[in-house]
């Protein structure tokens, strides 16, 4: 994400809303807030989720798992289907990477984009038909439910009031277009995947906000019972990068922002530092368990071949005493010919050979 995205992101997230233009039935459009829900707004849509599904069964409603079944012994949806999604999604990847290699190929990279549409007018039309076959089991149906209800106590007018003023007047719109431009931008808006809130907690953008509510400035402008699930999810990881910045065995820029390499660097850290629990809260500041210790702690990357900039990027992680003896050491095994143990290492260390 770049600066304004991140901003933007963080800034609907401290507002607890977002702006959002949708289309009714009739084509026109109406710009509109869509508030977060709130934790107990939250526990009243999965109760409803709930209760909707234990109806939905008592009615005679299938699972999805029994349309599955039905539907592939009929041999109308089935793994065959599922296939034609993963290779027509292959497709698309390879499409998108031919295009960006034909920048300077004009012919070529039109003749691609046109491949390209028709392959995703494909993958449309097949989840429109897997949408209207599974759309009479009986999740979805309580999901349907519980969508309905987020928007009725989510959508608000440009004065921040409910856009309904009560159930029965929202059970009232018939506009089922509305509804559903409203879903999907609140799920668009006002959701975020957890790569995206790792991203936002650990960027400059945000940690200064951070810093300051940490020493008791207002961070929302509400009690944590009122707090959004996104919000609730941002304090979370905004706490586990504290431990992680606040470190003193610190791994480097490079691998705080790689999802993969943080997560198996902070396991590292909690094993090395004798946990005896399974499980140990990441968002716990490490500052206040770390052993401050002189023992040397390697972490190691798989760097694909030839990719020179990630292995410069690494090697900037080592200290400059560091550098210096990975430089030494180097210029010493190609004087014995390339090939050296790691005993010969030791040996040459001690004569003064490898500085």
């Amino acid at each position: 994400m770049d600066f304004q995205e991140k901003t933007e992101i963080i800034d609907k997230i401290l507002w607890g809303k977002s702006l959002v233009s949708v289309k009714d039935s009739l084509g026109q459009s109406h710009s509109l807030i869509l508030r977060s829900l709130t934790s107990k707004e939250n526990n009243i849509a999965n109760y409803i989720y709930k209760k909707e599904l234990e109806i939905s069964k008592l009615e005679g409603l299938l699972s999805l798992q029994d349309l599955q079944c039905l539907y592939e012994q009929q041999d109308i949806w089935g793994d065959k289907q599922e296939q034609q999604f993963d290779n027509l999604r292959q497709q698309v990847k390879v499409l998108q990477a031919d295009i960006k290699d034909s920048e300077f190929f004009r012919n070529k990279k039109k003749k691609l984009e046109k491949i390209l549409g028709k392959t995703r007018e494909k993958i449309k039309d097949l989840e429109s038909t897997r949408d209207k076959l599974f759309v009479i089991s009986y999740e979805n149906r309580a999901e349907e439910v519980k969508r309905r209800f987020l928007i009725m106590m989510s959508a608000e007018n440009m004065e921040e009031q409910p856009l309904w003023g009560s159930e029965k007047e929202f059970l009232n719109d018939a506009d089922s277009e509305l509804l559903y431009n409203l879903a999907w931008a609140y799920y668009k808006n006002n959701v975020f995947v957890e790569k995206q809130l790792r991203e936002i907690a650990r960027s400059g953008e945000w940690r200064f906000r951070w810093q300051v509510a940490r020493k008791g400035a207002d961070l929302f402008g509400k009690s944590i019972s009122n707090w959004s699930e996104t919000q609730g999810a941002l304090v979370y990881w905004s706490q586990f990068y504290d431990g992680v910045f606040e470190s003193p065995n610190f791994p480097g820029n490079a691998i705080v922002n790689n999802d993969e390499a943080c997560d198996a660097w902070v396991r590292e850290q909690n094993h090395s530092l004798g946990s005896t629990k399974k499980e140990v809260n990441p968002a716990a500041p490490m500052r206040a368990r770390a052993k401050r210790t002189k023992e040397h702690q390697e972490q190691f990357l798989f760097v694909e071949p030839g990719d020179k900039e990630t292995i410069n990027n690494i090697k900037e992680m080592n200290s400059e005493k560091i550098r210096t003896q990975l430089k030494s050491e180097t210029e010493f095994i190609k004087k014995k010919g390339g090939r050296v143990s790691e005993w010969q290492l030791r040996v040459a260390r001690q004569k003064g050979e490898i500085k």
